[in-house]
């Protein structure tokens, strides 16, 4: 029985590439592609905002957080409860 890397290194032609050999892989890396292709869209949009995945045209990548500064207030955690 042969072993994997003969399987894959197998060529039509006598020790050299093919037309035949550039189609069929070219093919698979399709296949490949878009079969993976959705699940990078699911991983990368779980970092995005409820906001940034309902807008159109959809981005690939969120943005970068945001700082903002209140005018009147200058610690924004003072207001905020300690948790003990």
């Amino acid at each position: 029985m042969p072993d994997v890397r003969t399987l894959l290194t197998a060529t039509r032609g006598r020790g050299r590439f093919d037309w035949t050999d550039w189609f069929t892989y070219g093919y698979l890396l399709l296949g490949i592609v878009l079969m993976l292709a959705p699940v990078l869209w699911l991983v990368l949009s779980s970092f995005k905002t409820a906001a940034a995945l309902n807008e159109f045209p959809p981005r690939l990548l969120p943005y970068g957080p945001k700082s903002v500064t209140v005018a009147g207030r200058s610690d924004p955690d003072s207001d905020r409860p300690a948790f003990r």
